[in-house]
């Protein structure tokens, strides 16, 4: 199964990357095809590599343009976390 899902209605997660919010941090580009409604809030369910920590989880939303802290909990390398609705755009960092 893919490392990353997400109810989220008719848009898609792209695949995680690695690089921007520090080293060895892990994101997540969120992207809304359906410009005509937004994004409802969403749980997500991401595996992670083994052995990685998440100590912070935030999301940056475009058009809005805002940060948020996001609560998640994490079970050895599986992460939960519920996204706030967002317009287009919306980047999961995980630190």
């Amino acid at each position: 199964p893919p490392p990353a899902g997400a109810a989220a209605g008719d848009s898609l997660p792209s695949p995680a990357g690695r690089g921007a919010g520090g080293e060895g941090a892990l994101l997540l580009h969120l992207l809304n095809y359906r410009l005509d409604k937004p994004v409802p809030e969403a749980k997500i369910r991401l595996r992670l590599p083994v052995g990685k920590k998440i100590t912070r989880a935030s999301l940056l939303t475009y058009p809005a343009e805002s940060e948020v802290e996001i609560p998640f909990s994490q079970m050895g390398v599986t992460l939960k976390a519920s996204l706030p609705a967002f317009q287009q755009y919306a980047l999961l960092i995980l630190e």
